[in-house]
């Protein structure tokens, strides 16, 4: 007859199954990860501890809904608040920066704060602040600039220079910014090229590289994933340019479409960046393009920025961010 063993025997090997379980084969926590930048955009992905350095951020998916793989490096001095264990906004974002602009999306939440708060505190809590105070921060001109193929608002009070010969419209400030150096918006276009995206993106920000000399430099500082649209795909890049010491930053968004492609490229020096670029996100979302309406011609479901269908080789972009 097989003996049973003692007790006291059973306690090793109930300690080696959970050290077995704790040990390599534990399932991992979830990552997660949110990050809120200083003009109130919110990126969700996941944040690992080892990549949250002193200078930068990394952003991971595939995460949740967003199934596409890619990555975002974001510079620390543009992040207002982190959290590397949650994906949204918790109550510590809120009580250090409730009254700060926020996308619309997650207003709820605040909403939501500010009753358990209330709750708490037994005290009146103050109204969520006047939307308009912060939308007259980036007054833009009723009055749109007609350039053709496209139209857009400028800034008010800011110059308005249409080069004709070039086909450039540029948007520049009456107030000098540090250095000297006037915040710009320039807006063109061109014949629309074949070939994929990824690679034609390559081209841009090679050109732009040269662009700096020798004695220059060029960063991407942030990449956003490219877009589908109807007609085409949109790509959005942070660049930081530097020339004769001075660090440029640039909001550029590129519009790739069936006839033309479209420049959309808003700079400031590097130190009075984030201070303009709610302005200059207002000013590249009063883009219009006419390729995009519905009955233009050029407009066609599922084609992309050479023309061929999406699905076609030569005209996909790349599934992420670099």
């Amino acid at each position: 007859m097989t003996r049973l063993p003692r007790p006291r025997t059973l306690w090793p090997l109930a300690a080696l199954v959970g050290l077995v379980v704790a040990g390599p084969f534990a399932p991992r926590p979830a990552e997660a990860g949110v990050v809120v930048l200083k003009n109130g955009e919110v990126i969700v992905g996941r944040l690992r501890e080892d990549e949250i350095t002193k200078t930068t951020l990394v952003l991971r998916w595939p995460y949740k809904e967003q199934t596409e793989r890619g990555e975002m490096s974001i510079p620390r001095f543009r992040v207002r608040w982190f959290d590397a264990k949650a994906d949204e906004p918790t109550d510590e974002y809120w009580e250090q920066h409730g009254e700060e602009y926020i996308d619309e999306k997650w207003r709820p939440l605040y909403e939501k704060w500010k009753l358990r708060k209330q709750a708490r505190d037994e005290t009146p809590v103050e109204d969520w602040f006047d939307p308009n105070e912060f939308l007259s921060r980036a007054q833009l001109s009723t009055i749109p600039v007609e350039a053709g193929t496209y139209k857009i608002q400028s800034p008010e009070e800011w110059d308005v220079t249409i080069d004709a010969e070039h086909g450039i419209t540029i948007f520049t400030s009456r107030t000098p910014g540090t250095d000297g150096f006037h915040p710009r918006i320039h807006v063109f276009t061109t014949k629309a090229a074949i070939g994929q995206t990824e690679d034609q993106m390559n081209w841009i920000e090679a050109e732009i590289a040269r662009a700096a000399g020798p004695d220059g430099s060029f960063e991407v500082r942030e990449r956003k994933r490219p877009r589908t649209r109807a007609n085409g795909f949109d790509q959005e890049i942070v660049t930081q340019t530097t020339r004769f010491d001075r660090p440029v930053m640039a909001l550029r968004k590129v519009h790739f479409r069936r006839k033309y492609t479209y420049f959309f490229t808003a700079y400031a020096h590097e130190k009075d960046y984030s201070k303009h670029e709610n302005l200059f996100r207002a000013c590249l979302r009063s883009l219009k393009i006419k390729e995009d309406e519905r009955g233009s011609p050029g407009r066609s479901r599922g084609s992309g920025p050479s023309g061929a269908s999406s699905s076609g080789p030569g005209s996909r972009p790349a599934s992420g961010g670099r």
